[in-house]
């Protein structure tokens, strides 16, 4: 899935903290760019993000998630924006480490 998407599931405790937990840092480390709000408009996304999170655990295994109600191909990815205010509605601090040939993208 996509860089931007999965850090709104994280923001939304879908895959969970650890309770009583004081700082939450979500590192991210990538080689590649991603994709922003406005890049899904090229390839027919009607809809922008709308700042859920639209996976679910498996019936097989909890620890395993599935997307059953999201098509991606109607959806745009979430803005930067969008990302910063859900890292600080939930007061998640994000580090990113990225390789030098995308260093000017993050």
């Amino acid at each position: 899935m996509y860089v931007l998407d999965n850090i709104i599931n994280v923001t939304l405790k879908v895959i969970g903290w650890r309770s009583g937990t004081t700082r939450k840092i979500l590192l991210y480390l990538s080689d590649a760019p991603f994709h922003a709000g406005g890049d899904g408009k090229i390839a027919g996304a009607v809809f922008s993000h709308d700042g859920k999170c639209y996976i679910r655990p498996t019936k097989d295994d909890p620890n395993i998630f599935e997307y059953p109600d999201y098509d991606a191909k109607l959806r745009d990815y979430p803005s930067v924006s969008l990302i910063e205010s859900k890292l600080k509605e939930n007061d998640i601090y994000l580090i990113t480490a990225v390789t030098s040939r995308n260093l000017n993208i993050y």
